[in-house]
């Protein structure tokens, strides 16, 4: 072959792989539209979801004035330091749908002759999200103050659903009256691969209204991404 059939012969080669190049950056495209649309599908249940932190925390009150919800055990008591001690205090009860729940912290800490602030240490719940799904929280300490009827959570709380999703706050502070949360710190909130994290977090209106605020930030593993999405549609 002549070195003018070769390169002819080569330029119809490149000419008909041109035709693969063009089919995958189509594919790209689609692939990219595509997680973008599971993307919002995923954000759809997550921050829902994040209602239900909203919801636990509140139940700090329900732990702390719940004599009409459920029944309170009080392994042991005692005066240390001017403080009426509560020894692994727990909860357990019933939500409004008859679904049940429990509540528990290592110590519970009051000053003797005040009644507005108690200190929780060690909190753990387990509350029901709907009949199939249920949510645990842990945090490592709280303090309720029954004046302003709020939660005050300075420690690191993680949150986990049965469904997948993961929240973690470095801090909360509940407002029962208003029913809204506030967090200066970071927050994350993971589902099926993707992240969504922020600097701040509010969430008002009984955990109807969220807000991210402050280097908001989403993360995608399109392959669980497209794993969930097919579970989805199974």
């Amino acid at each position: 072959m002549s070195n003018q059939a070769h390169k002819a012969a080569m330029a119809g080669g490149g000419s008909r792989q041109g035709l693969p190049e063009s089919s995958e950056r189509g594919e790209e495209a689609f692939a990219r539209a595509t997680r973008h649309s599971r993307l919002v599908r995923a954000l759809k249940i997550m921050l829902p979801a994040a209602a239900i932190l909203v919801s636990v925390a509140f139940a700090g009150y329900s732990f702390l004035s719940s004599a009409m919800n459920g029944t309170v055990d009080l392994a042991s008591a005692s005066i240390e330091s001017g403080s009426l001690v509560m020894a692994s205090p727990e909860l357990n009860g019933f939500t409004s749908d008859n679904l049940p729940y429990k509540m528990t912290a290592e110590r519970a800490r009051q000053k003797i002759g005040s009644q507005d602030v108690i200190e929780l240490e060690g909190i753990r719940a387990h509350v029901p999200v709907d009949k199939d799904n249920f949510a645990t929280i842990q945090a490592e300490d709280g303090v309720y103050s029954r004046g302003d009827n709020k939660l005050d959570i300075k420690s690191p709380l993680l949150l986990k659903t049965t469904s997948g999703i993961t929240a973690r706050l470095e801090s909360a502070r509940i407002d029962i009256e208003k029913s809204t949360l506030e967090s200066p710190h970071a927050v994350e909130i993971e589902l099926d691969g993707t992240k969504i994290a922020a600097d701040s977090f509010a969430a008002s209106d009984g955990g109807k209204v969220f807000v991210f605020d402050k280097r908001v930030r989403v993360t995608i593993d399109p392959t669980q991404l497209k794993n969930a999405a097919k579970g989805q549609e199974q």
